[in-house]
């Protein structure tokens, strides 16, 4: 029995050492410096913890284990229904290994899911204590690198530098992991088991992150934090005084109602607390609806937006935020999952979250005293993880937290029966294991290395791109070369290099380059953009006509590309076609400070 809890201890480990590491882990010498490093992170740590659940494979079928074994075939049928949906994605690429800069395909869903059923089978209110402090060490780790930033003395040097992005890249993203993080370290200060100097470094660590989560002005970081140390606090005022707990509970509904419409720009706090980011998110989540009714089984494709937003887009986001400004996500987890995924992939999620906070209704019932008030820190933080998650993007780095927080509640709701070796045979498990291990984790390295190489080189074509050095062009020459012929290079990452490539005057090449991403990828505005202004500038206007009335098709509320075909058209001498546009411009536009542009261009 020793020996099975030195294993558990050792999988826990295993389970949150990995959270840390995606969560702190960026990378400044490649193009994505934070969710490509996260990403790889995941799939490497999805590869050691995917080897025991498989050496725990025969346990899962026992009848005290049933759960698992029906847990297991849910979250089988949610991965192979999402690979369905990439059978029907647009871009299969993007639907497997996610969108530049996102990183939420279906790798990243399976590595969620591993991660979700480990820590179902693993954690325990026996051993959870080794996760609390791993979960410190994190809060420490986040916390501190955001005291750097906030204090002017971070080493590296970003693009924004007023923000506080931590080690998320965003401010709204390090303010809710953060958050999360501290509800856990707010619960730890009141457990028995913690002595004096811990809780004191606690504390410490406590106040280094809260006040980083006010400087990163995250409005909904605050938010989700006051929910999960608030439910704390009513426990221990209502196991004190009943009625005290009461008016507390009440009193906190009362001031979150009032949070709530304040950011939604009504009561008495909506000049505090509302921002213009409240408001953005409606187009984020309509556009996210419509691609989901006329997508409705299979979505547009896992993580797929980005292409379809801009055709489903209401013309007032264009008019308020800009014509060439897009979303690559629905900013609202649900709604991503739906319009992306389809009707059986949107379910699936949306029950699985019913099946965890059922649970976590289950622990709280059937448990009591200390137990109870661990439990209450778990279910506390992933409910501030499903709060952000209603308002936010599905970033690795916080996602990581609420599938784990997940099977963490699945993981306390089970008696503590999970063995994950067997009897009389640890040794050969445990050589087998390792075999087994080492066999995944190289698996892994064939896609994390390609990848890495991709994003280097991604990275040191734009370093190299100093026009009028040709020693310095023959590298950028090489390195762009090695984007543009990888398999494993989105297009995204392409259309970097090919910009460069453009700028150096080698537009013949970009030509080339451009139509074979066209050829599958058709919906990609930034490559006909691209096509577009090469056609512009060598003359071709018949050509450029062509592709800026394709882009029309995919992006139908952009004036600036109506202006730009109109002035082919005039160049051209094509009259009736360039008032026809202009007519479209000033139909939707024409309050616009673009038409007086187009006024004094084609109707003087």
């Amino acid at each position: 029995m020793k020996n099975q809890q030195l294993e558990k201890n050792k999988s826990i480990k295993i389970i949150f050492l990995s959270a840390l590491i995606i969560t702190i882990y960026f990378n400044t010498q490649i193009q994505d410096a934070f969710n490509s490093p996260k990403f790889w992170a995941l799939i490497l740590s999805t590869a050691v913890l995917l080897a025991d659940l498989i050496m725990n494979g025969r346990n899962f079928s026992r009848s005290e284990n049933k759960f698992v074994f029906y847990l297991l075939i849910f979250l089988l049928i949610y991965l192979i229904v999402m690979l369905i949906s990439t059978v029907f994605a647009y871009n299969p690429q993007v639907a497997l290994l996610g969108e530049t800069f996102r990183r939420n395909g279906i790798v990243t869903s399976f590595g969620l899911a591993v991660f979700l059923l480990a820590a179902t089978i693993h954690v325990k209110f026996n051993n959870i204590l080794v996760a609390f402090k791993i979960i410190f060490l994190t809060g420490f780790l986040v916390g501190a690198y955001s005291l750097i930033q906030i204090t002017g003395n971070d080493w590296n040097t970003w693009s924004d530098t007023n923000s506080i992005i931590s080690t998320l890249g965003n401010s709204n993203f390090s303010g809710a992991v953060m958050a999360i993080l501290s509800i856990i370290l707010f619960g730890q200060l009141f457990l028995k088991s913690f002595g004096k100097i811990y809780k004191t470094s606690l504390f410490v660590t406590l106040i280094i992150l809260v006040y980083s989560i006010y400087e990163t002005k995250a409005l909904q970081a605050l938010l989700i934090l006051a929910i999960g140390i608030g439910l704390q606090i009513l426990f221990l005022i209502y196991k004190k005084n009943n009625y005290a707990g009461i008016l507390f509970f009440f009193a906190g509904t009362m001031g979150a109602f009032l949070a709530i419409l304040g950011m939604l720009q009504k009561g008495p706090f909506q000049s505090f607390l509302y921002k213009d980011s409240v408001s953005v998110r409606g187009y984020y989540w309509r556009a996210g609806f419509e691609m989901f009714k006329d997508h409705l089984w299979f979505g547009v494709g896992i993580d797929n937006y980005g292409y379809f937003f801009k055709e489903y887009r209401e013309v007032g986001y264009p008019l308020n935020y800009g014509f060439n400004i897009t979303s690559s996500n629905a900013h609202n987890v649900f709604i991503q999952y739906f319009a992306t995924g389809g009707l059986i992939v949107g379910v699936m999620y949306l029950l699985l979250q019913l099946l965890i906070a059922y649970k976590a209704v289950q622990i709280l019932k059937n448990n009591n005293g200390e137990k109870r008030f661990i439990a209450l820190m778990i279910v506390s933080a992933w409910l501030a993880f499903q709060a952000q998650s209603i308002i936010s993007i599905d970033n690795i780095g916080i996602s990581i937290w609420g599938w784990i927080l997940g099977g963490v509640i699945f993981g306390l709701s089970l008696e503590d029966r999970l063995s994950a070796v067997v009897k009389n045979k640890r040794e050969v498990i445990d050589i087998r294991k390792s075999i087994l291990s080492l066999f995944t984790l190289s698996v892994a390295m064939f896609l994390v290395v390609p990848l890495y190489i991709v994003d280097r080189a991604t990275w040191l074509s734009r370093t190299y791109y100093v026009p009028g050095n040709i020693e310095v062009k023959n590298k950028f020459d090489d390195y762009s070369s090695r984007v543009l012929t990888s398999n494993f290079a989105v297009n995204d990452y392409k259309n970097i290099a090919l910009t460069s490539v453009i700028a150096y005057g080698d537009k013949a090449k970009a030509i080339v380059e451009l139509q074979k991403i066209l050829e599958d990828d058709y919906r990609n505005l930034d490559s006909l953009n691209l096509l577009a202004s090469i056609y512009e500038e060598s003359g071709d206007f018949i050509k450029a006509i062509t592709i800026r009335n394709k882009m029309a098709e995919f992006d139908p509320w952009n004036a600036v590309n109506y202006v730009g075909l109109a002035q082919l058209y005039k160049l051209t001498n094509q009259i009736e076609e360039m008032d026809s546009v202009v007519t479209k411009i000033m139909s939707f536009a024409g309050n616009d400070p673009i038409a007086e542009v187009v006024k004094k261009e084609f109707m003087s």
